[in-house]
């Protein structure tokens, strides 16, 4: 066990290192990636904006109008939306990257085939283009929150970093887990697309407390089971209570981040000298 924790350490570690000394090359190939994706478009970035809040004023509609369910006051008005946008806006990254980490490395053949290009740069760059869509939307909820709760703002202070360190090494992990495994296994982009939907529905994304309450058992005891959930209770706990009010899904994040950051990381050390054939 300590030797297999030791190797997964020193694989983050030397992946993290390389990155680093990288960092102008990822720097300048997020900065291209990002102008192709907005600058031809005149609402590319608007729709940074718009995406999130359409996104969340439909469920809003749904969930208050087309089917009421009583939340309760604490989650009436501005509350709900901190609610639901908080939860729309991570996942939305979420499926960003993994999305587009299917194609980091099988959309790049020319500079995967030279053996002297630092292939680890490219699921990095799908980390690094999606953070600013993400703090568009992170923004929006934080505005919400100074508006409708300036009293929790001394702990959203201290508690909204460490989750979103907690968001960003998720992610990175997830970058490099489905950026090895594409070129392998190509029908994986459908598995994804199916998660990316399922995920609204397997974590308690656009769920209130009060819904999950009403569930079926089995339905709860797959939303506790999801990582996803616990690494959301951190974001809410940070974005909407103000304090902790959900340690042990703290844990469990902190947990499933550096293990999936571990997972990704050594893997695709593994195989990233097959990558030139596969592609």
């Amino acid at each position: 066990m300590s030797l297999a924790t030791s190797r997964a350490g020193s694989g983050v570690t030397e992946l993290f290192a390389d990155l680093w000394q990288r960092r102008a090359l990822l720097a300048e190939l997020s900065v291209r990636e990002l102008k192709d994706r907005y600058i031809d478009h005149a609402l590319g970035g608007l729709w940074a904006v718009l995406s999130p809040l359409l996104t969340c004023l439909l469920y809003l509609y749904l969930f208050t109008v087309v089917f009421p369910v009583r939340l309760g006051t604490e989650f009436e008005g501005v509350a709900s939306l901190i609610w639901l946008l908080s939860g729309l806006t991570m996942w939305l990254a979420v499926t960003d990257v993994m999305g587009r980490a299917l194609g980091a490395v099988t959309s790049s053949p020319s500079l995967v085939r030279q053996v002297v290009f630092p292939v680890e740069v490219l699921p990095a760059q799908v980390v690094v283009t999606a953070v600013p869509a993400f703090a568009v939307g992170l923004v929006v909820v934080l505005g919400l929150v100074a508006y409708d709760r300036p009293q929790i703002l001394v702990g959203t202070v201290w508690m909204l970093p460490l989750a979103l360190l907690l968001l960003a090494l998720t992610l990175t992990g997830l970058a490099f887990l489905l950026a090895s495994l594409a070129p392998f296994t190509r029908d994986l982009r459908e598995v994804i697309a199916f998660a990316s939907s399922a995920g609204l529905f397997l974590a308690p994304i656009l769920y209130f407390p009060p819904t999950i309450e009403q569930l079926a058992p089995g339905l709860r005891l797959v939303l506790e089971l999801n990582p996803f959930t616990h690494l959301l209770a951190c974001l809410r706990d940070a974005l909407f209570h103000g304090r902790m009010t959900a340690p042990v899904s703290w844990l469990v994040a902190l947990v499933f981040a550096v293990a999936i950051a571990a997972l990704g990381a050594l893997l695709f050390q593994r195989v990233r000298s097959h990558f030139a054939e596969a592609v």
